[in-house]
Order: structure tokens, then C-alpha cells, then sequence
């Protein structure tokens, strides 16, 4: 009767074995930074600020014009997406121990391009720059903190 062993099932070299159990082995000593648990110093500040940095992307939505194709040199219009940049300070004061009011003025900027296609076929490329600025005002509320997690909504 054949004895079956069972790294041979997978046909794993024994080095790649001893290779896996001894990164185990060192990963059961290793330690991470130890956490700090009930951050209770940042719940119960009245009010902080951070800072917000985003990417968006912008383009046009264009809509047909019968006008267009029939009388124009212009055969089509194509929206190009171009990519913006988002700058913004984020404030945030505690009403209760479970609701929070925040607002994040920002400064949006961003591009927005269109590439003209004429009767002869050649192409013209126009882009178009623009400065947003946004006031977003939110209501945060929490639940009571478990250790170090909370939901939010």
C-alpha cells in the first residue's frame, strides 16, 4: 500500500514549506506600536480643524443641436474629461457627545476640455479653467465609541 504524504497533494517543494513556517514562526514575536485605546483627549475637544485634498474630474455634457448638423463647418463636439485639484480646511464643534456640526469650505479647480472635429476632418482643441469655491455645512452623528471604533453617519 503508497503512503500518501501531504505536501506531495500540492507538489510543494519542502523548501518553500520551511521557507512559510518559519515566516510564520517570526511573525508570531513580532509586535506593532501599541494603540491607544478610548481616545477620549480628541472626543471631548470642543472644536478642530484639518485640512481636506481631493482630485476630481470634470467635462462637459453636451446635447445635440439640428442646428449644428445641418449649417456649421463643425461635424462634432467631444467632451474631454480633464482633472482638477480640491483645496479646502475642514472645521468640526461638538454639540453633544453624539452630534457633531462641520463645515469644509473648499477651492475647487478644475478643467473642463472640448475637441472640435470639422467637415475636413482636422481637429481643434479648447479647454476651459475654472475656480469653484464650496461651503458644505453637515451634521455628524455618532454612536458611543466601542474601544476605538464608532459608527458615523
Amino acid at each position: 500500500m503508497q503512503i500518501t504524504k501531504f505536501r506531495n497533494c500540492f507538489n510543494i517543494p519542502l523548501p518553500k514549506v520551511i521557507f512559510v513556517l518559519a515566516l510564520l514562526l517570526k511573525g508570531s514575536f513580532l509586535f506593532a506600536q501599541q494603540e491607544r485605546m478610548y481616545n477620549t483627549e480628541h472626543d471631548d475637544k470642543p472644536y478642530y480643524f484639518g485640512i481636506t485634498l481631493g482630485l476630481n474630474a470634470a467635462q462637459y455634457k453636451i446635447a445635440p443641436s439640428k442646428y449644428l448638423a445641418d449649417f456649421d463647418t463643425i461635424k462634432n463636439i467631444t467632451p474631454l474629461w480633464k482633472p482638477g485639484f480640491q483645496l479646502g480646511i475642514m472645521g468640526n464643534m461638538r454639540l453633544t457627545s453624539f452630534i457633531d456640526a462641520r463645515a469644509i469650505p473648499s477651492f475647487m479647480l478644475r478643467e473642463k476640455g472640448l475637441r472640435f472635429t470639422l467637415q475636413n476632418d482636422s481637429t481643434l482643441l479648447s479647454s476651459f479653467e475654472s475656480i469653484l469655491f464650496s461651503l458644505p455645512v453637515e451634521l455628524k452623528f455618532k454612536s458611543y465609541r466601542q474601544q476605538n471604533f464608532r459608527f458615523f453617519v
